[in-house]
């Protein structure tokens, strides 16, 4: 078994940036050998200020599948490359890592999965990386211990400070709502069988004739409710927040994770303005164990069937914004390799 395996990072933008650093320079197992991007001359310019030689730009996803350096390559690139991405390392046998979401479309999601079922096992593990987060996995431990009793109720909260230029309001559900409903599905290890998109007043501070907040309710194969609470100008901080109502009691995520102030001012927490910030730890742990399954050949982490079961929440969400109405999900058939 190699004791340190050749990462490729196809992508990258601050957040492929952000996993070069953290493979190269934090975590155990791993180098980062190749870079690419969609744009190549990005790479290029990239490498130098992350320590890297020019010879290590890959100029295509296909020269990256194909460098015996590499044993596993993480996709970082923009949303509409990761499905060919994904496929080209799949069909190279190379263990891939898929920052969500999976693929723009749920068609795209389950080309993918075909994919590995052809190839007989899984190789893919995409980005949902509150599942390694210190305080949702203390949640779950609780909630799977059934102590205090079957959940009832749940309300997911995700406030945004602000967001890009070019943000639209499909995007509340696609890139803030997903993390709620992926997290939602693995905190009570249950499909949503429907959901309804409910709109509010929209904030000041939103660019004009964006929707902002935005509301959803989920429904799981059990019943459980789930109240979901997305705001991306909210402006005062990055702020997180989930709890559940069980029928013996309740459990709720940490609600902050700086030490409380006392001076002359009263007292305080501070609060975070940023993601890469407040899900530090969770991204660090999140690519170790990525690292982990690549030296084992083994992938066990969040699959490309949770990847296409949260592409599918989010297409039926955003149908259900435009039209008012509940809408049902009608998954397919979960292949074997994911049970």
């Amino acid at each position: 078994m190699k004791r340190t395996v050749g990462i490729g990072v196809f992508g990258v933008g601050k957040m492929g940036q952000a996993h070069v650093r953290r493979i190269n320079d934090s975590l155990r197992g791993a180098r980062v050998v190749a870079i690419g991007d969609p744009a190549p001359e990005f790479a290029h310019k990239a490498a130098p200020g992350l320590d890297l030689p020019d010879d290590a730009v890959a100029e295509s996803i296909t020269e990256m599948c194909a460098r015996p350096d590499v044993d596993g390559i993480l996709v970082a690139a923009w949303d509409g490359e990761h499905e060919a991405a994904a496929l080209a390392a799949i069909a190279a046998g190379k263990m891939v890592f898929c920052e969500k979401p999976l693929t723009p479309s749920v068609e795209g999601c389950r080309r993918i999965i075909e994919a590995e079922e052809k190839a007989g096992r899984r190789l893919l593990q995409i980005g949902f990386m509150r599942r390694y987060d210190t305080g949702y996995q203390q949640m779950k431990q609780v909630l799977d211990s059934g102590r205090i009793g079957d959940p009832l109720l749940a309300y997911c909260m995700h406030r945004n400070p602000s967001q890009g230029e070019r943000f639209e309001s499909h995007q509340i559900i696609t890139q803030v709502m997903v993390h709620e409903f992926d997290i939602s599905r693995w905190l009570f290890g249950e499909e949503i069988t429907r959901v309804r998109v409910d709109r509010s007043r929209s904030t000041s501070k939103a660019p004009e004739g964006l929707i902002d907040p935005l509301t959803a309710v989920l429904w799981t194969e059990s019943g459980v409710r789930i109240n979901v609470e997305a705001v991306c100008f909210g402006r005062y901080a990055y702020d997180i927040r989930c709890s559940v109502l069980c029928e013996d009691g309740d459990v709720a995520l940490p609600d902050q994770l700086a030490p409380t102030i006392r001076d002359a001012s009263g007292v305080r927490h501070e609060i975070g303005t940023d993601w890469l910030d407040r899900f530090k730890d969770a991204y660090n742990i999140e690519i170790q164990s990525w690292i982990d399954s690549v030296i084992a050949g083994e992938q066990d982490g969040p699959s490309a069937w949770d990847g296409y079961a949260a592409q599918a929440i989010c297409e039926a969400s955003a149908e259900a914004m435009g039209s008012g109405a509940e809408q049902p999900l009608d998954l397919m058939a979960k292949p074997a390799i994911y049970s």
